[in-house]
């Protein structure tokens, strides 16, 4: 494919904050997910995202509104969304900062902690 000057597999990288400095467009191209880590990091780092309509992924960002979400499986989809995000610099800012709000308001550790004392002192009360 001749892409060997734009693409490099560089291994683990454990500096993932600073890695997420660098780049423009946080993608998640995921046959499969649960609540991924990934892309709360890149939330966290207010990152326009493009995820794959899998597992959890569409728990964590809403379409057109923190990230643009696609089908998975589907090359020309993803293809699409990444050019449109390379080609709309107000699309790209809007969105990583609507991923960062939504990040702070409702998956912050703090908040994750509080969310989940909450289901445990529903069960409590329940006699669970």
């Amino acid at each position: 494919m001749n892409i060997q000057e734009e693409v490099h597999f560089l291994g683990y990288q454990s500096d993932i904050p600073q890695w997420l400095m660098k780049w423009d467009v946080f993608c998640l191209p995921s046959l499969f997910e649960y609540h991924s880590i990934a892309l709360l990091e890149a939330m966290r780092a207010g990152k326009a995202i493009i995820a794959t309509k899998v597992g959890g992924n569409e728990e964590s960002v809403t379409d057109e509104k923190e990230a643009l979400t696609v089908s998975a499986r589907n090359p020309q989809s993803l293809a699409e969304a990444l050019v449109r995000l390379i080609n709309d610099d107000y699309l790209r800012k809007t969105l990583g900062a609507n991923a960062k709000t939504r990040y702070e308001h409702e998956f912050t550790e703090d908040i994750m902690k509080k969310n989940l004392a909450s289901v445990f002192h529903s069960l409590e009360k329940l006699g669970i």
